[in-house]
């Protein structure tokens, strides 16, 4: 795993795969049923699936009626490869003006 400190630390691509391993022993140690990302755009996704055989089982995006176009590449990437995505702040938060 990596650490502070590492040379690898400051690669992006080289965390996401090493906290990814890290779930992926938990699930495998029957330690959690299911595993899952937040926030993670295409370019994250296919980063993961690249070093991984696991797949993430959900995706959790902030997603509202004010927040849908720029949200449609992730959406379809996950539709595409069976990733579930769940939605926080769905209803736009409490900054969001009154309709």
């Amino acid at each position: 795993r990596l650490a502070p400190g590492d040379a690898e630390f400051a690669d992006e691509a080289a965390c996401l795969r090493s906290s990814w391993e890290g779930l992926v022993e938990a699930q495998r140690a029957g330690k959690v049923r299911a595993i899952g990302v937040s926030n993670f755009n295409v370019s994250q996704l296919e980063t993961l699936l690249r070093g991984s055989a696991v797949v993430p089982a959900v995706n959790q995006l902030e997603l509202h009626p004010w927040c849908t176009e720029a949200a449609d590449p992730v959406l379809n990437f996950c539709a595409a490869r069976g990733i579930a995505v769940t939605a926080f702040n769905s209803l736009g938060g409490a900054t969001r003006p009154a309709a």
